[in-house]
């Protein structure tokens, strides 16, 4: 393969703020300190429980029907023990979540960090429990919606978003001491 569609790619993959490009170094998986966790968790908060009051401030029972629907199938695959058909599940209830919105300007802008996202929740343990866990909050999520408890909703997803950002810090530890950059690896030289 040539070198101009690897470099293409990398150069894209750095615009996503997946990879770093170092000159005269190499290429490396994004690194993210403690605080820029804490920012992409924030923003996700942000953008998540603002799509959830806009979409709930519209009326339309469809968004959270298939955000049901979603978490349905998750607890269903859960009992069949398919692990990471459940993370994909998951990924499209938060992604269903700022969809429901119809509003382009929101999913462009969450689009931004929902690579990153994606690949940080690669990092949060693959278990029964914590995955049973992550789909029991989004059902109360949805039943709190489905009461009319805007303000209860949007407080569980905090919660829940904030769980995850526990998890991550975590799972960051091992790779880091406190404060410092993670070592996540050389991708090419």
């Amino acid at each position: 393969m040539s070198r101009t569609p690897v470099r293409e790619a990398l150069l894209q993959l750095q615009n996503e703020g997946l990879v770093v490009i170092k000159p005269q170094s190499g290429t490396f998986v994004f690194d993210l300190t403690r605080a820029d966790l804490h920012h992409i968790c924030q923003a996700r908060a942000i953008f998540e429980t603002g799509a959830l009051r806009f979409a709930l401030a519209e009326g339309s029972p469809e968004p959270l029907a298939a955000l049901g629907a979603l978490v349905g199938r998750a607890a269903v695959v859960l009992e069949d023990g398919d692990l990471d058909q459940c993370d994909a599940l998951d990924w499209k209830f938060h992604e269903g979540l700022i969809a429901s919105t119809g509003n382009r300007f929101l999913i462009k802008a969450y689009s931004a960090i929902s690579l990153q996202l994606r690949t940080l929740r690669h990092l949060m343990p693959s278990t029964p429990a914590r995955v049973g866990e992550a789909i029991r909050q989004h059902r109360r999520i949805l039943d709190l919606c489905a009461a009319g408890r805007v303000d209860d909703a949007v407080h569980q997803l905090n919660g829940h978003i904030k769980n995850a950002e526990h998890l991550l810090a975590q799972v960051e530890s091992v790779f880091s001491n406190p404060g410092e950059r993670p070592s996540s690896g050389l991708l090419t030289q």
